[in-house]
C-alpha cells in the first residue's frame, strides 16, 4: 500500500486492478483498493472488494482491516 501513504491513489488502483486481473482472488489487492475506493467515497465498490477480500484472506490482522472499512462504510 505504499503508493496510498502517498496519496497516489489513481496509480495504486491501477496496480490493484492490474494484479486482479491476473489472479483474481488475490485477497490483498481486493482488501487494498477497498480502502483506497472507500477513502474516496466509491461506497459500493469498496463494499464488493473488502467482502471480496475477507473470503480469501488468511491473516488475521488483514482480516481485521477488512471488517474494520466495513463497518466504517455501513
Amino acid at each position: 500500500m505504499a503508493y496510498s501513504d502517498k496519496q497516489d491513489y489513481d496509480k495504486a488502483t491501477t496496480d490493484h486492478t492490474q494484479a486482479l486481473k491476473l489472479k483474481p482472488d488475490y485477497a490483498e489487492s481486493h482488501l487494498w483498493r477497498g480502502v483506497i475506493y472507500s477513502q474516496r467515497g466509491e461506497k459500493q465498490k469498496a463494499v464488493d472488494d473488502l467482502k471480496a477480500a475477507l473470503k480469501g484472506l488468511d491473516d488475521p490482522k488483514l482480516k481485521q482491516r477488512a471488517e474494520e472499512e466495513l463497518r466504517k462504510l455501513k
